[in-house]
C-alpha cells in the first residue's frame, strides 16, 4: 500500500527563502566586484608611501568590512529559516521509504506481466505467419486452378475456333504477376507440357491467328471482322501489334482517298493542290477524332499517341506525292530558276530599274495563281502542324513515365517532311511574291490617268490594293519569317519602283510650274506620295492587327512583326521627307515671290499715323484687311481645291511662316506709328489672324507671336512701362524679341522720345 506524505513545505515559504538567498548572494557577488576592482594584496599596501593612496585603500577596505558585516547579518537572519526546513525533510523521511517499499513492489509485478505478455505476443506472431503461410498456399492452389483452367479453355477455345473465348482466356492468364508466373514454372511446373507451356504457346499461335484474322478482314474491307480482331490484341498481349495494324488500316483509308482525289481532280483548276492537302489534313483530323476513344477504351488512356506517329507519318508521304505533282504541274522550279537567271540574283533587281522584268515570260494571274496555292499550302500545313501536337501533347500526358516516347517532347517528329517540303516550296515565295508586286506597280504606272475630281491618280490606289493583298496572303501563310521577309522588302520596292518614278516625273515638269496645268500636275503628283506614305503608315498599322490576331505565340510573332514594321514606317518616314522637300520647293518657286508684292499691293495708300477722325473711318472700311483677304484667297485657291489636307497645311505652314517674317520686315522699315495708328494695327494682325486660323486646322496665333509683341509694345502709353514687363518681370509674357528689337519697335512710334528709348536698361 503506498502512503502519501504528511506535509509538505508551503511554497510562499520556499520562495521567502529562495528570495533571502538570492538577497544573501547579490551582496556576497558585490562585495567580490568591489574587492577584486579596487583592493591591493597585503604586501602592496605595505609598499605604499604615498598618504593619498593609502587614504584610497583605507576607504575600500572600510567599505568591504561593511559588505561584510552586512553579508553575515544576512546569514544570521536565515538560520532560524533553514533550522525549519531542515526539520521538515527529517520528518518526511519515514513516508519517503515506505514510498520506496512500495514502488518496489510494483516494480517486480510489472517485470512479471511484461515477461507474460512476451511469451503470448510471440505466440501470436507465430499463429499469424502460419496463417499467412496457409492463405499464400490456398491462393496459390486456387491460381495453379486458374491456370489450368485457362490452358485447358484456351485449347479448347482454339479447337473450336472461339477465339473471343480464347483471348479472353489469355486475357486472365496475362493478368498474374510475372514473378509468380516464374515461381510456378521453376518450382510446381518444370515440365514442357505444363499449363503455363501449354498457355505460352498459344499466345504465339493466338497471336498469330488474330493478326492473320484482321489482315484477312482489312482486305476484304469487313469493318466488324476488324473491329472484332482489333479489340483481342490487346486480350493476348499484343497491343503495339494491334495499335500498328489499326494504324495501317487508317493510313489505307487516308491513302486511297488522296488517290481517288488526285485522279479526279483538273491539275490546272485554281488551288487543286491545295484543296487536295486540305482534304488530307482533314481525313486524318477526322479519323482522330473518330477513333481517339475506341483506341483508348480498349488499348488505354494515352495509347493514341502510337496511332498517331504512324498517321504523322502517312501525312509526311501522301503531302508529298501532292506536293510533288503541284510543282512538276506548275512547273514552279522551272519558273524560279529563270526568274533567278533573269535577275542574276534578288539583290540586283532591289537596287536598280525593273527593265527586266519585262523579259520574264509569266503572266501576273498565273502568279497570283502560284502565290495564293503556296500560302494557303503553308496555312493548312501549318494548321495541321499544331493539331497533331496539341493532341499528342494531350496523349503524352496520359502516359506514365516509362511509356513515354524519348525522341521528342510529344513523342512526334518537331520538324516533320511535311514542314521541310513546304519550307523548300516557300523559300522561293519571297522572289515570286516581290516579282509579282513589282510587275503590279510597273503596270499600274504605265495606265496610270487622273479622274477629276479626284485628289490622286489611279496609280495609287491600284499599288496599295496589289500590296494589301500581297501581304494579306503572305500573312495567310502562318509564317512569320516570311511574313517579315516580305514586309522588309516592300519599302525598298516602292522607293526604287514607285516614289522614285514619281520624283522623275516632278522634276521634269517643276521647270514648267509656271503654267496652271503644270502646276497643277505637279500637285496631283504631291498628292500621290502624301496618299503613298499615308497608306503605307496604314497598311502597317493593319498587318500588325492581323499578325495579332492569328498568331499562335501572340509574344513571340508579335516581336518579330513589330520590328520589322518599324523599317516599315522608317520608309514612310523618308517619302514624307520628300514630299516636304518638293512642297517647299514649289513653295519658294510659286507662291513666296508673290507674298511680298501682295503684302505692298494691300498696303498701297495705307498708314498707321492717324487722327482720331481717321482711325474712326478705318473702323468702318478696313482697306487692308479686305484687299490682304482678296489676294490672299487667289493666291491659295488652286491649292486649297487640288491638294490633300496635310499637303495643303504644310503649304499653308510654309506660307504664313513667310508671310510673318515679311510683315514684320515692312512694318518695320516703311510705317511709323502714333496711338490710333498702333490700335488700328492691333486689329489688323487681329483680322489677318482669324482669317489664317480659318484656312487652317490649326491656329496661327503662335506664328503670330512676335507680330502681337510689336503691337504690345506700340500700344504702350510710355516708353518706361516696357520695363515693368521685361525680364524677371514678365510674368505670363514669353517674349520672342529681343532687346534690341524692342527699342527698334518702340522707335516706330513718333510720340515716344529717342533718348528714352536708347536709356532703356531691358
Amino acid at each position: 500500500m503506498m502512503r502519501m506524505p504528511a506535509a509538505v513545505p508551503s511554497a510562499t515559504a520556499t520562495a521567502t527563502a529562495a528570495n533571502k538567498d538570492t538577497d544573501a548572494s547579490t551582496n556576497s557577488d558585490q562585495l567580490n566586484d568591489d574587492t577584486n576592482a579596487a583592493s591591493l594584496s597585503l604586501e602592496d599596501i605595505r609598499k605604499l608611501t604615498d598618504i593619498t593612496h593609502i587614504r584610497a585603500q583605507l576607504c575600500i577596505l572600510n567599505h568591504h568590512e561593511s559588505l561584510v558585516d552586512a553579508q553575515l547579518d544576512t546569514f544570521l537572519h536565515n538560520q532560524k529559516h533553514l533550522d525549519d526546513t531542515l526539520d521538515t525533510l527529517e520528518s518526511l523521511r519515514p513516508q519517503v521509504a515506505l514510498v520506496r517499499g512500495d514502488v518496489g513492489q510494483l516494480l517486480d509485478i510489472v517485470a512479471t506481466a511484461s515477461v507474460l505478455a512476451e511469451r503470448i505476443s510471440g505466440s501470436v506472431r507465430k499463429l499469424d505467419l502460419e496463417q499467412s503461410r496457409v492463405k499464400e498456399t490456398l491462393q496459390l492452389v486456387q491460381d495453379i486452378h486458374v491456370l489450368k483452367v485457362c490452358a485447358v479453355g484456351v485449347q479448347q477455345s482454339l479447337e473450336s475456333h472461339d477465339y473471343d473465348t480464347a483471348a479472353s482466356h489469355m486475357h486472365k492468364y496475362l493478368q498474374f504477376n510475372p514473378d509468380l508466373i516464374k515461381s510456378i514454372t521453376e518450382n510446381i511446373f518444370p515440365q514442357d507440357d505444363s499449363p503455363l507451356s501449354i498457355l505460352k504457346t498459344a499466345q504465339t499461335t493466338l497471336l498469330d491467328i488474330i493478326s492473320t484474322q484482321f489482315d484477312t478482314a482489312v482486305h476484304s474491307n469487313n469493318e466488324q471482322g476488324i473491329s472484332r480482331f482489333f479489340k483481342l490484341f490487346p486480350l493476348v498481349g499484343g497491343s503495339a501489334i494491334g495499335l500498328d495494324k489499326y494504324s495501317a488500316y487508317l493510313c489505307g483509308i487516308i491513302s486511297r482517298r488522296c488517290q481517288d482525289a488526285m485522279a479526279n481532280a483538273a491539275s490546272q483548276a485554281p488551288n487543286v493542290y491545295s484543296d487536295m492537302l486540305k482534304l488530307l489534313f482533314e481525313t486524318i483530323a477526322a479519323l482522330v477524332d473518330q477513333q481517339e476513344g475506341h483506341v483508348e477504351d480498349l488499348y488505354g488512356s494515352g495509347k493514341m499517341l502510337r496511332v498517331l506517329q504512324r498517321l504523322q507519318r502517312e501525312a509526311d508521304l501522301q503531302s508529298s506525292i501532292i506536293l510533288d505533282s503541284f510543282c512538276e504541274n506548275r512547273q514552279l522550279f522551272r519558273k524560279l530558276a529563270e526568274l533567278k537567271q533573269a535577275y542574276d540574283s534578288i539583290a540586283s533587281w532591289k537596287s536598280t530599274a525593273a527593265a527586266p522584268i519585262k523579259e520574264i515570260s509569266m503572266e501576273n494571274r498565273e502568279l497570283d495563281m502560284i502565290l495564293t496555292e503556296l500560302a494557303s499550302m503553308s496555312q493548312r500545313s501549318q494548321l495541321f502542324h499544331q493539331f497533331l501536337h496539341t493532341r499528342a501533347k494531350e496523349y503524352m500526358s496520359c502516359l506514365n513515365d516509362s511509356l513515354k516516347p524519348a525522341q521528342s517532347p510529344d513523342g512526334l517528329v518537331h520538324i516533320s517532311k511535311l514542314d521541310l517540303r513546304v519550307q523548300e516550296l516557300m523559300s522561293g515565295y519571297i522572289l515570286f511574291e516581290e516579282f509579282f508586286i513589282v510587275r503590279s506597280i510597273e503596270k499600274a504606272l504605265k495606265i496610270d490617268q487622273y479622274e477629276a475630281p479626284n485628289q490622286t491618280t489611279t496609280c495609287v490606289d491600284d499599288v496599295f490594293f496589289v500590296l494589301k493583298s500581297s501581304t494579306m496572303r503572305c500573312l495567310s501563310s502562318l509564317d512569320v519569317d516570311i511574313l517579315c521577309a516580305l514586309i522588309n522588302s516592300l519599302g525598298r520596292i516602292l522607293e526604287v519602283h514607285y516614289i522614285s518614278t514619281f520624283q522623275k516625273k516632278l522634276a521634269s515638269v517643276f521647270s514648267t510650274t509656271e503654267s496652271k496645268d503644270s502646276r497643277f500636275s505637279f500637285m496631283v503628283l504631291l498628292n500621290n506620295i502624301d496618299v503613298s506614305q499615308e497608306y503605307l503608315v496604314r497598311l502597317a498599322r493593319d498587318i500588325e492587327d492581323a499578325a495579332d490576331r492569328i498568331a499562335s505565340k501572340p509574344d513571340s510573332t508579335r516581336g518579330k512583326v513589330h520590328s520589322c514594321l518599324a523599317s516599315l514606317n522608317e520608309y514612310a518616314g523618308r517619302f514624307n521627307q520628300v514630299l516636304k522637300t518638293w512642297l517647299e520647293s514649289l513653295f519658294t518657286q510659286t507662291i513666296k515671290p508673290r507674298i511680298r508684292p501682295l503684302l505692298q499691293d494691300a498696303y498701297k495708300d495705307v498708314r498707321y499715323v492717324l487722327s482720331e477722325e481717321e482711325f474712326f473711318e478705318s473702323e468702318s472700311d478696313n482697306v487692308f484687311v479686305s484687299r490682304f483677304v482678296r489676294s490672299f484667297d487667289a493666291l491659295i485657291d488652286l491649292y486649297q481645291k487640288s491638294y490633300t489636307d496635310n499637303n495643303y497645311n504644310q503649304t499653308m505652314a510654309y506660307i504664313v511662316d513667310f508671310l510673318v517674317k515679311d510683315w514684320e520686315r515692312y512694318l518695320m522699315s516703311s510705317h511709323r506709328f502714333n496711338q490710333f495708328g498702333a490700335v488700328r494695327l492691333d486689329k489688323d494682325i487681329r483680322a489677318i489672324t482669324a482669317y489664317i486660323s480659318s484656312k487652317t486646322i490649326w491656329t496661327s496665333r503662335e506664328k503670330f507671336s512676335r507680330l502681337n509683341q510689336m503691337c504690345m509694345l506700340l500700344n504702350l502709353e510710355s516708353v518706361s512701362e516696357v520695363v515693368s514687363m521685361w525680364g524677371n518681370k514678365a510674368g505670363p509674357i514669353a517674349w520672342r524679341l529681343t532687346a534690341n528689337e524692342v527699342k527698334k519697335c518702340l522707335a516706330l512710334r513718333t510720340d515716344f522720345v529717342s533718348a528714352e528709348i536708347h536709356e532703356l536698361q531691358l
